[in-house]
């Protein structure tokens, strides 16, 4: 049984419309779990209402809207986004992967710069803060029911049924949501951060280091992002298709699982199909090159070499400007490779 928001047995959100004399005003999706004791007993409840307080003009985290009980569950309604990213990768409606277009030129980019930034902020918000967040759960999955509530219609969105935890906007906007597996760690005195067992969340995108219940920190979701961030370079390198192929691959029968890295005897590397993908990523110049960089940068074995969501998203974002200007000077060549070679590393 899959699980959702961190409740193996409930179907986890309902599309609906709030209607008033019979009129649609406003959409919204809501997702609905077992009542605990209180509000904050249930750990998700209190991971919104933190992000609501302090993250909020933060566009790439999800913003609970309302949080009420009903029937003996606890709901909770957020604005209503047009898909996912799974289903946007599918049938793109922003963002285009355009022929002839260098790949830097495609505003995803925008997009997953500020998503990393978002998750490094939640990874470790503001100075006196006295907490940190881990989402411990990013991926491509959602399950919507259709039934709906007594106050509204249901209005049936395709794209709901297939799942990922990054949500697409009508507006092209990335946004991580489903913060149902997240959880928030104390900061010391000292400085140093308490880390609680967590259990992981969805197994193709956990890193190497939590294949089983352990102490959860940013690393998990810095190597999930990897992940992510590789596919949405597949896609507007190659387009839709062939991201589900790069998907199919890693399912060959000769693989264990599909998992982003590979264990064989208990060493653990990057999964074959992966490499192969990344080395080809790799044999362009220029902005592919640059991304390709960061991705296996953030896709390192080894938690303590693994660079975090911060300086994945400076470096992009560094690498996006650098190309984008030579745009603006006339000096590319228009296609998927620009010009010359890749952006070297920032001297420190």
């Amino acid at each position: 049984m899959p699980r959702f928001g961190g409740h193996p047995h409930l179907p986890s959100y309902t599309v609906f419309v709030e209607l008033t004399e019979d009129i649609v005003k406003r959409k919204f999706a809501m997702k609905v779990v077992p009542f605990p004791k209180s509000v904050l007993d249930n750990a998700e409840a209190e991971t919104l209402i933190k992000i609501r307080t302090e993250f909020g003009n933060e566009k790439h985290i999800i913003k609970v809207l309302k949080i009420f009980t009903y029937e003996g569950k606890l709901h909770f309604i957020f604005p209503l986004a047009i898909g996912n990213l799974k289903a946007f990768m599918n049938d793109p409606w922003k963002h285009w992967p355009i022929d002839g277009q260098p790949t830097y030129m495609n505003t995803i980019w925008d997009e997953v710069v500020g998503v990393l930034k978002a998750l490094a902020n939640f990874h470790k918000p503001q100075e006196n803060s006295k907490w940190r967040g881990y989402h411990a759960d990013i991926k491509r999955m959602y399950l919507v029911t259709r039934k709906a509530p007594p106050w509204g219609h249901l209005a049936l969105t395709d794209a709901y049924n297939e799942a990922t935890n990054i949500l697409v906007f009508d507006d092209g906007r990335l946004v991580i949501a489903d913060f149902g597996q997240a959880i928030i760690t104390r900061k010391m005195g000292s400085g140093t951060t308490i880390r609680p067992p967590q259990q992981p969340g969805e197994q193709a995108y956990r890193p190497p280091e939590n294949s089983t219940q352990t102490d959860m920190g940013h690393e998990y979701d810095d190597w999930a992002m990897g992940c992510v961030i590789l596919e949405i370079l597949v896609f507007a390198a190659k387009g839709s298709k062939a991201v589900q192929q790069f998907r199919d691959a890693r399912q060959k029968p000769e693989y264990p699982s599909d998992y982003f890295y590979y264990n064989i005897r208990g060493v653990r590397s990057l999964h074959p199909e992966a490499s192969k993908v990344l080395e080809g990523l790799e044999a362009n110049a220029g902005f592919t090159k640059d991304v390709s960089k960061v991705v296996r940068a953030m896709l390192e074995i080894d938690p303590k070499q693994r660079i975090n969501s911060d300086k994945a998203s400076k470096d992009l974002q560094r690498s996006l400007t650098y190309w984008r200007e030579q745009v603006s000077r006339g000096q590319t060549d228009g296609g998927n490779a620009p010009f010359g070679l890749s952006i070297p590393d920032e001297q420190p």
